[in-house]
């Protein structure tokens, strides 16, 4: 395929796609009152090839006031080579404004008649790279230069001023091209814009760092500023000079703020000795402003050497003697400081109320605290204020007095074997903890199994209650401990008395086991052997008859009891029982064989008991309480008439019985339980009742 084919290919399909995006590009307007009573207008345009439309076909320009809708205020377009030429001419030869058009111009018609002969469709992209790069580079610094006056704005048609206008009215200004761009969907943003003159203060918007024979300025970036110039002058005689060759710009954006920022820093002062500095800026407008002054000096902020601290000594028991080397002293040097702390990153107390002479090598604490660590600096300051300081260095104090021997106050563990130990605290002011340790026996040798400490000075409570675990399988039954305290200067105790506590038990007791069982007509006895008497706390003893359901605990063992006696039984009943053992940590064996027994029977039923009679107006009232009533189990009642004999009376189901009396005398009561076996209880005692 031919290559020129193959770009137009390229071209087309690039352009086509680009169309079928509906890129979108603004194009901006901005303003500003003037004294005169009229607005300036710059219309921006953010693509060159918006620009290249522009200069082609030109501007409209729509303003609207308050609510009204917009209408076309003007159309502006591009000078023509006549008014070009007439307005270089106007300007003296040399001046800025000169050369700006005359480099606005060059640039204007590189985009307006670019020059594509030397693309070489041979070389292919890399050509049309090149094309590219220099057309943006005219489309900027034709911005940058057209910025720079407003003149050229007017000549390149980007400008326009608006004369009809009232005082302190609010007017809304946006642009479009006459003619649409093919590429692009044009935005038009709306610039607001009040007759009214401001007064703008920037002197919140500088701030300045005084360094080393530096200075380092700052200001937040100022809306419709491009460009910046800092001027300097010795103070108060103003020969000032302009330190920067090119204006400063936006560099970089201040991090984790919404506002970006503009950065200078002026080297090699002085220090000390005062400047005023001047900062100006460009407007869109091609004005330049001046937008504050301020007047400041740098300096010193290098500090002296740092002084080498000897290691500190306890010379007496009430004196530690401090001792330091500092060879070479520079002139602005001031003296020295003493400080000291309980940590070695803590809070240092100077130890002086004056500073110690420049000449001074040695000091002597004597309030040092006997009970805590004691770390000492020194610094050294110079005349700006200016510190360097030594290195922490701590004192070992001659103390040999341990704290008193520590006291368990309770140890306590759990089933799962954890084991929570409490230390009654010493009252020791220089106490610095205290270390735990453990054995399975008294006479073997203790190990340290946990320790905590405090740093000296810190102000932490000490520790006092730790937690230990232990294992539940094993052969020794007790675990026993000890404690030391230490202090500040690791003195340490005497061990504590020794704590033992038993080893939670997981194995549960022996299952007891029934010897011998014997029946008897009003008791069964149990012989029975049970478990040893470290394994086995209680004993417990169940028993039902055949016929029950549930089993009923009758009785509890200790480990040296081995019979039993159960006289709470009737004769002919079968009796089971069963048992098991429990030990300290309620665990329960498992149950032991059921054994059985009957008790002998002698034929006849329960007696009754507790037989009583009441009479009130000739009615009689007879209860009584029968033991293990059974449901075949009948009453019957007896009863002796006046002058007559004891005979069967009556037949109940239940223990009461109501009688109506009708002859006068004496009448006697008895009742005999019966079963339908035949089975009879003996005669109750008889009652008499006088009617």
């Amino acid at each position: 395929m031919n290559k020129s084919i193959l770009y137009s290919f390229i071209f087309l399909t690039f352009s086509m796609l680009s169309y079928g995006q509906s890129l979108e590009t603004n194009l901006d307007v901005y303003g500003r009152y003037l004294p005169d009573n009229s607005i300036e207008l710059l219309i921006v345009p953010e693509k060159k090839s918006i620009l290249q439309l522009a200069f082609q076909q030109g501007i409209i320009i729509e303003r609207a006031e308050n609510d009204s809708g917009f209408q076309t205020l003007a159309e502006i377009k591009v000078y023509d080579e006549a008014q070009w030429n007439q307005l270089i001419d106007n300007e003296k030869d040399g001046s800025d404004t000169k050369s700006q058009l005359e480099l606005s111009k060059i640039f204007y018609e590189g985009i307006v008649n670019p020059d594509e002969s030397h693309i070489s469709f041979e070389q292919g992209v890399a050509d049309l790279k090149k094309v590219k790069q220099k057309e943006d580079m005219q489309f900027l610094f034709l911005l940058l230069t057209a910025h720079s006056n407003y003149k050229v704005m007017h000549a390149l048609g980007l400008a326009f001023t608006d004369k009809d206008i009232q005082k302190g009215k609010t007017y809304k200004y946006r642009a479009k091209l006459k003619a649409p761009s093919k590429v692009y969907k044009l935005k038009a943003p709306v610039a607001v814009i009040e007759a009214k003159k401001k007064n703008e203060d920037y002197k919140n918007y500088f701030f300045v760092r005084q360094d080393d024979q530096k200075l380092h300025f700052y200001w937040k970036e100022i809306p419709d500023i491009n460009g910046y110039d800092i001027e300097r002058s010795e103070y108060a005689k103003n020969n000032f000079k302009k330190l920067n060759k090119a204006p400063v710009y936006k560099l970089y954006a201040i991090k984790n703020q919404t506002e970006s920022g503009v950065g200078f820093t002026d080297e090699n002062l002085e220090n000390y000795k005062k400047y005023t500095y001047r900062f100006y800026g460009y407007s869109i407008f091609g004005e330049r402003i001046k937008l504050f002054e301020m007047s400041t000096f740098s300096v010193d902020r290098t500090p002296p050497p740092v002084p080498l601290l000897l290691k500190p000594e306890h010379a007496t028991p009430e004196k530690v003697k401090l001792q330091w080397k500092m060879d070479k002293i520079p002139p602005d040097f001031k003296g020295f400081v003493v400080a000291r702390a309980h940590q070695n990153r803590g809070k240092y107390e100077i130890l002086h109320k004056r500073l110690l002479p420049k000449t001074a090598r040695s000091f002597i604490d004597t309030q040092f605290d006997k009970n805590l660590r004691n770390y000492y600096i020194v610094q050294a300051l110079d005349t700006a204020g200016n510190i360097s300081s030594s290195p922490p260095f701590a004192v070992v104090l001659i103390d040999t007095i341990p704290p008193a021997k520590p006291k368990f106050d309770k140890i306590t563990v759990d089933k799962k074997g954890i084991v929570k130990i409490e230390i009654t605290p010493n009252k020791e002011k220089d106490l610095m903890g205290y270390r735990i340790f453990r054995s399975n026996s008294p006479k073997h040798e203790f190990s340290a199994i946990d320790e905590a400490f405090v740093e000296a000075g810190s102000g932490a409570e000490i520790q006092t209650k730790f937690t230990d675990t232990i294992s539940l399988n094993s052969l020794t039954k007790k675990v026993y401990y000890r404690v030391k305290a230490l202090d500040f200067h690791y003195n340490q105790s005497d061990f504590s008395d020794i704590y033992h506590i038993k080893r939670p038990d997981t194995i549960p007791p022996v299952t007891p086991v029934f010897r011998k069982v014997k029946s008897y007509k009003d008791r069964i006895e149990l012989h029975f052997a049970l478990g040893r008497p470290e394994d086995t706390k209680n004993t417990l003893l169940y028993r039902k008859l055949k016929t029950a359901k549930k089993w009923k605990k009758i009785a509890e063992f200790k480990s040296t009891d081995s019979v039993f006696f159960d006289k709470d039984v009737q004769p002919g009943n079968t009796y089971y029982y069963k048992m098991r053992s429990v030990d300290e940590n309620t665990l329960y064996s498992p149950f032991s064989v059921v054994v059985f027994a009957k008790t002998a029977d002698n034929g006849l039923l329960p007696e009754i008991a507790d037989i009583k009679i009441t009479q009130k107006n000739g009615e009689v009232v007879l209860s009584w309480k029968y033991p293990r009533k059974q449901k075949d189990t009948y009453f019957v009642i007896y009863r002796q008439l006046p002058g007559g004999k004891l005979k069967q009376y009556k037949r109940v189901s239940n223990t009461k019985f109501e009688d109506k009396l009708s002859n006068k005398g004496q009448y006697i009561y008895a009742v005999r339980a019966y079963h339908k076996t035949g089975k009879q209880s003996k005669l109750s005692k008889q009652l008499k009742i006088n009617y």
